[in-house]
């Protein structure tokens, strides 16, 4: 068991804190033949009037009861506030030696845990100082009580493929740094979809290996038609698809024109954009790192769209994409005066042009 008794967990990241906690919980109710697990929420030491109400939890901390040799307590505070301090300064006086507490908390300031450690029966029993001094005595209190304060900190985006390789490991199987970034641009960094993803990739590779065309597959299995889609069509030139995609869009039961139209408008102008400074920065020269920050930069984490945009900078003639700028530019101001029929048409045009350039005449002649 280890030395501390009282552990303040002190990070945003769910994650981190749960596996930390599961840890120290394991660790506990191994080592003890009739351990004892209680919990605790921010609601149950709300009393009336934003009073707090500490009385059950003291109790449980000054008396273990006949029927168990240790106990261990889960506190969930929603922040070091007023009643969070009181929580703290209630475990500090009264934790025994034979229980292992737990408080979960969000990040908490530095200039609250670098603190010394003090005695809480040495406190002052005169004037009650303000709030912000408090919060530093509590945590010295706790500190004071054989306690430990852990400030965890989830990986930086340079840092996180590193951390996702490792995590693939401890589940298994293997997986490159290049996917790796993927993965965590495609789950925003965050830890529980990350991890939720690995678990379920996981159970469906059968080769114990993740590529990068395996994450995506993953990704996009159950995704349906959007205006990502649609982009992603026009840009590869595949003009057909295009059409069939805007026309199963707008049949879709239950879909409103409008919205339809707005995200495919938006997806595409995002993507024009992206285009015009992936020209101007020659990204494609660039490695798989520097081509991942600048999607990232533009919010585009799916990786068929940073595939379209990529070859359709590449390759596409600068005409054709001045052609579906220009059009571009003419079914948003359509769309602005609620003529969507206009708008469609447009769209039609442009995925049309990507397989015949007379098309392109169209919009000349209108």
């Amino acid at each position: 068991m280890a030395n501390s008794r009282v552990y303040l967990l002190c990070s945003d990241d769910p994650l981190l804190k749960n596996e930390k906690s599961e840890a120290l919980v394991h660790e506990a109710l191994s080592s003890h033949t009739n351990p004892e697990f209680l919990l605790f929420t921010y609601s149950d030491f709300k009393g009336e009037g934003g009073s707090s109400n500490l009385a059950r939890l003291e109790n449980e901390l000054k008396d273990l009861g006949f029927f168990c040799d240790f106990r261990v307590i889960k506190i969930y505070l929603k922040d070091l506030d007023k009643i969070a301090v009181e929580v703290l300064e209630c475990i500090a006086a009264n934790a025994m030696d034979s229980m292992l507490i737990i408080v979960d908390l969000p990040r908490v300031n530095t200039i609250y845990t670098k603190v010394t450690p003090k005695n809480i029966h040495d406190k002052d029993k005169g004037k009650t100082p303000g709030l912000e001094t408090r919060k530093k005595n509590a945590i010295a209190y706790i500190l004071g009580a054989r306690g430990e304060v852990l400030s965890m900190y989830p990986p930086d985006i340079n840092e996180m493929p590193a951390w996702i390789m490792q995590r693939c490991r401890l589940y298994g199987f293997n997986i490159d740094n290049n996917t790796a970034a993927y993965l965590s641009q495609r789950c925003e960094g965050n830890l529980v979809t990350i991890d939720q993803s690995l678990k379920i990739m996981q159970i469906t590779c059968p080769n114990k290996i993740i590529d990068i065309n395996a994450a995506d597959a993953f990704f996009n299995q159950d995704s349906r038609y959007s205006g990502f889609e649609f982009t992603d069509a026009l840009l590869n030139a595949q003009s057909q698809r295009a059409l069939n995609i805007l026309d199963a869009l707008l049949k879709e039961q239950g879909s409103i024109a409008s919205v339809v139209l707005s995200l495919i408008l938006s997806r595409l102008d995002e993507a024009l954009k992206t285009i015009v400074r992936f020209k101007k920065e020659q990204i494609h020269k660039k490695d798989y790192s520097s081509k991942s920050r600048f999607f990232l930069s533009h919010n585009i984490k799916m990786l068929k769209t940073q595939q379209a945009i990529t070859k359709a900078a590449v390759h596409m003639p600068d005409e054709l994409i001045d052609y579906i700028a220009k059009e571009l530019s003419q079914a948003s101001y359509d769309f602005s005066c609620f003529d969507f029929t206009k708008v469609i048409l447009s769209l039609q045009r442009m995925a049309v042009a990507m397989r015949n350039f007379q098309a392109m005449q169209l919009c000349q002649t209108r």
